[in-house]
């Protein structure tokens, strides 16, 4: 996994520029996410969607979450997400640490064997609020 200080840090107003210029295949998804027009470098005050449902929209659902799935058939994407992961969990935006906790980190909680699938690559502060998220909601048979 890439170091989080091998790029910028991620705050909310560079969250949508980080995640497309780090895993591009968020791409698409921002583009069939946004009215038509809204440029990759938007500001927050001139869209009706709030960051929660981008991340969940762009990155979570429709990017994350299937290369955890496929993990460890896509290692090279998966890396890149862990390390967007894990520059938002040292972000020092309040709301980018809770965007990251309820809309990529929680969803690993559907299924344990993401969880299993997703630790060996998380960072070292990911893995500290994924074990966090973890014992807040009791999760057990993980190991």
């Amino acid at each position: 996994m890439a170091a989080s200080g091998d790029s910028p840090t991620v705050d909310l107003a560079n969250l949508a520029t980080v995640m497309l210029t780090r895993i591009p295949e968020t791409g698409a998804w921002f583009d069939s996410f946004v009215e038509p027009g809204v440029p990759r470098d938007f500001g927050w005050d001139d869209v009706d969607f709030d960051a929660y449902q981008f991340v969940m929209e762009v990155f979570t659902d429709p990017v994350f979450i299937p290369a955890v799935r496929q993990a460890p058939g896509a290692p090279e994407l998966l890396d890149r997400c862990a390390s967007l992961v894990e520059a938002m969990v040292t972000s020092s935006s309040d709301l980018v640490r809770d965007v990251v906790w309820f809309d990529v980190l929680e969803p690993l909680l559907a299924d344990v064997r993401l969880i299993r699938d997703f630790r060996p690559v998380a960072g070292p502060e990911t893995s500290r609020e994924l074990a966090k998220l973890i014992q807040a909601h009791g999760v057990t048979g993980i190991d």
